[in-house]
């Protein structure tokens, strides 16, 4: 039996195979991508191999001992402006910390009045205040309004988004009020993809802090569709075995653990997004296995 390594690389444009076997080198293959349908791609492109190799795919795919996922469906939706319709839950009289940003000194143009404003993935009409307060101790001086989280949630629900994002100020330091506004969400709206600044950038940092959470919720069903139509086409033409993911810091994952990001059980970190491979992959090339 060969052990066959598959790398499958979903783009925007093309999708990639890479297929390796020990003293059988290198094959690569190449398909037009279906945006609306990225299974239908991979499919063709097993396709491709199975027929190359002189069998099926069933009996391609149990010769398969792994398989690595990568793709750049979530940075493509941030692009192209395709993600998710989402809303955000924050501390009331922060509603605009996502457009006031760092005053532009984080990207050189904090004098310049005539520089154009970046578009809002969370329009204002979108951001519910919340009265709580956290200060820089961890203490709290105003405990959670559930009044208020309940109404911003039924708000939302009924602006028909599809994710939401919860960032609170100084959280980091005393996560229960996100918390227990997540269980709220999750009783008024159970369907929502639900993204937490306290699981996805615990840090100091109001606007860092609350644009990466926003931006994890903006994509986040996006690449949770992604991962059930893989794991569902693959274990549907036989594929048993765990499916890796790529991650943005250039690690792998589970698909296991990406459902469970995906149904609130765990945090979500590093999305899926397989530019991040490269750093890796010349860190392999110049060092070799050895020392990778």
């Amino acid at each position: 039996m060969t052990h066959y390594r598959l790398g499958i690389d979903t783009g925007g444009t093309f999708t990639d195979f890479i297929l390796t076997a020990p003293g059988e080198g290198i094959r690569l293959y190449k398909t037009p991508s279906t945006p609306h349908d990225p299974p239908a791609a991979v499919q063709t492109g097993l396709s491709l191999m199975s027929a190359e190799l002189g069998c099926d795919i069933a009996d391609f795919l149990a010769d398969c001992e792994l398989i690595i996922l990568g793709t750049t469906v979530g940075v493509n939706a941030v692009i192209e402006k395709t993600g998710a319709r989402t809303g955000l839950l924050c501390t009331r009289g922060h509603e605009d910390s996502l457009e006031i940003r760092l005053g532009h000194k984080e990207d050189g143009h904090r004098y310049d009045a005539d520089f154009p404003q970046a578009e809002m993935l969370v329009p204002r009409a979108r951001r519910m205040p919340v009265a709580e307060r956290v200060v820089s101790t961890g203490e709290v001086r105003l405990p959670l309004n559930e009044a208020d989280v309940r109404h911003g949630v039924r708000q939302l629900k009924a602006a028909g988004v599809e994710a939401i994002a919860v960032s609170f100020v100084w959280s980091f330091l005393h996560p229960e009020h996100e918390r227990r506004a997540a269980e709220i969400v999750r009783e008024e709206f159970p369907d929502a993809y639900l993204s937490l600044s306290v699981d996805v950038l615990p840090q100091i940092r109001e606007y860092t802090r609350t644009s990466t959470t926003v931006l994890n919720a903006y994509i986040g069903p996006i690449m949770r569709r992604y991962v059930e139509q893989m794991e569902g086409v693959l274990r549907s033409l036989g594929y048993e075995r765990e499916i890796r993911y790529m991650q943005s810091n250039g690690g792998l994952t589970s698909g296991r653990f990406l459902r469970d990001i995906a149904a609130g059980r765990r945090p979500q970190r590093r999305p899926v997004f397989r530019p991040g491979s490269g750093s890796p992959r010349h860190h392999y090339g110049r060092y070799g296995r050895h020392q990778f």
